[in-house]
């Protein structure tokens, strides 16, 4: 399944069960984890020091989640932020 139609389809069904400003939150840090997998180094916040390769989402693994979000708090982002953008990776999974 394509990246694009099957995060579509997520914001779609976050839609019918939270607030259309948390389904939105959700969809563009579902985009930013796509992103950061498919491109790696590309992100200010990625320095990409272990020569990750390029991933899709189905690729992904949980220590991908961890160098991700680490990354994120590095880069100066609060505790709050980085959790809520974890919260919103595990929703898209667990889905």
């Amino acid at each position: 399944m394509e990246t694009d139609s099957l995060l579509d389809g997520f914001h779609s069904r976050q839609k019918t069960k939270k607030a259309e400003s948390t389904a939105d939150t959700y969809y563009r840090t579902s985009e930013k984890w796509a992103e950061w997998l498919a491109h790696p180094g590309a992100k200010d916040y990625d320095q990409n020091n272990r020569d990750r390769p390029a991933k899709e989402l189905w690729e992904a693994t949980t220590a991908d989640l961890r160098v991700f979000l680490r990354y994120q708090l590095e880069s100066g982002l609060s505790g709050g932020t980085v959790r809520n953008r974890r919260w919103a990776i595990t929703t898209l999974y667990q889905e």
